[in-house]
């Protein structure tokens, strides 16, 4: 009975904006007494939601803590690092220091990408035909050629192309190998986190490759980088590494190896 004349009232002499101001300030005093008055109606949620949280942190500790896990978040750092040493400024050296004219480099980009795409597709096979080992040996023999004829200790006269498409379908082989075999290391049922930390390994890891590369090289007065040497040596050094942990891996994989993820793998069979 009092709202219909105060609201008039209120409209009167506040204008017709006035009402709808007092009942929406009405309404948050309401809200704010609930919300300070009433009990909660989640509590049975808070006791499901803590069990979550530790269930969640003790399946990635169980995660990290495994040799194997952590043998291919290192080799995903070591590969990463090998390539981006040398990507963020590849096309600066090429230009500047090998002089390949600025207005040709999208072909050396449509031939590396297209030569990758075929090379890559060949990888799978032979991958399954001779394993991921052996076939990371192919990318990683063809990253220390380009690396040294072509980084460390140009040879006059190798066409540019010959360096920039071997450096990406070495790259593309070796990454292709790691990566089949990183698939296999994980439970299926931790593949998404596996792979989000994998992710994050991966870019951290390009991020302090692009850094350090970056402390290394020097702009001479004519625009050449000068210490490309010393990073493409650092570049195969990790190169070499990766193949190591790539043979690692496959060896902790191998039927009948006994590895803490074939003893997981069997306990969550039986489960």
């Amino acid at each position: 009975m009092l709202g219909v004349p105060a609201g008039l009232e209120l409209a009167r002499r506040g204008g017709f904006q006035a009402p709808f101001f007092a009942v929406a300030a009405l309404g948050l005093a309401v809200a704010g007494l609930a919300l300070l008055l009433l009990p909660s109606m989640r509590g049975h949620l808070a006791g499901a939601r803590v069990r979550a949280e530790e269930n969640a942190m003790r399946e990635l500790r169980a995660l990290v803590g495994r040799p194997l896990v952590l043998l291919s978040y290192a080799t995903t750092a070591v590969m990463t690092m090998a390539s981006f040493l040398v990507i963020p400024n590849i096309s600066a050296y090429v230009q500047n220091n090998l002089g390949y004219p600025r207005e040709r480099l999208g072909l050396l980009y449509l031939v590396g990408g297209a030569l990758t795409f075929v090379v890559m597709r060949t990888a799978g096979a032979l991958i399954d035909r001779v394993g991921a080992f052996r076939t990371s040996l192919v990318g990683a023999a063809m990253l220390v050629a380009v690396l040294y004829a072509g980084f460390h200790a140009y040879v006059p006269g190798l066409p540019v192309i010959v360096v920039f498409v071997a450096f990406m379908t070495g790259t593309a082989i070796r990454n292709i190998s790691h990566g089949t075999l990183a698939s296999k290391v994980p439970l299926p049922s931790e593949r998404a986190r596996f792979g989000s930390i994998q992710s994050a390994v991966d870019h951290l890891s390009s991020a302090l490759a692009a850094f350090l590369a970056a402390r290394m090289l020097h702009e001479l007065p004519d625009q050449r980088l000068d210490g490309m040497g010393a990073v493409a040596a650092l570049a195969i050094a990790f190169t070499l590494a990766s193949s190591c942990l790539i043979f690692l891996i496959e060896r902790h994989l191998a039927p009948g190896a006994s590895s803490s993820a074939g003893a997981a793998r069997a306990l969550e069979g039986r489960g």
